[in-house]
């Protein structure tokens, strides 16, 4: 009929409020997470795919400043991440070599629910052939990391995963155990080479 406006469609909606993941107010940011999440999934519906833009500014907010956002943004890429979506596997543990402790901690921890997620924790066999795909792959390699920092997030999260009664346990006890011993003994060494004035 003359004068009817058709409502918008969720990509319309989403396209302006993506946006407020980036508003000044950590509140605004974490309601628009939801609010993202729930149009994004209709908008998946129609489109058959989950909006990339929508994904990559969930990435984003993992490095958030903010703790409840940062939890949020992980609780959703973990609820529509997929098997075998390496671009999406890599970017969140690309996010364990930030600076912040708290960032590399929500990218870790991400990795596990999705290995959890995927079932790579139970069956080590149900990993993606793609190793850039496999959770599990990129905190393994973290564990050598350069970065004491990095390898510490890494460990943690080996931690958190190998637990009695799980098929990895026995593979990996050992080498979380020798590698959480090394980051020990390199910050020990640190520690006094500081305390001597050395700063090397």
């Amino acid at each position: 009929p003359r004068g009817h406006v058709a409502p918008p469609t969720a990509p319309a909606v989403l396209a302006a409020i993506v946006p407020c993941l980036t508003d000044l107010s950590a509140c605004v940011r974490e309601s628009a997470i939801q609010c993202v999440m729930s149009l994004a999934l209709r908008a998946e519906e129609a489109l058959g795919a989950f909006p990339h833009k929508v994904l990559k500014a969930l990435l984003d907010c993992l490095q958030d400043p903010d703790g409840r956002v940062r939890t949020a943004s992980a609780d959703s890429i973990v609820k529509v991440a997929l098997p075998d979506d390496a671009r999406v596997i890599s970017a969140v543990a690309e996010r364990m070599l930030h600076e912040d402790g708290e960032v590399r901690r929500a990218s870790s921890a991400t990795l596990v629910r999705l290995a959890i997620k995927f079932g790579e924790v139970d069956d080590p066999s149900r990993r993606s052939r793609d190793p850039e795909a496999s959770p599990l792959w990129h905190i393994e390699r973290l564990v050598n990391h350069p970065s004491d920092k990095v390898q510490r997030a890494a460990v943690e999260a080996m931690e958190a995963i190998c637990s009695p009664g799980n098929s990895l346990y026995d593979a990996l006890a050992d080498v979380v155990s020798s590698n959480h011993d090394a980051i020990a003994k390199r910050q020990a060494e640190k520690q006094q080479r500081q305390g001597m004035g050395l700063h090397l």
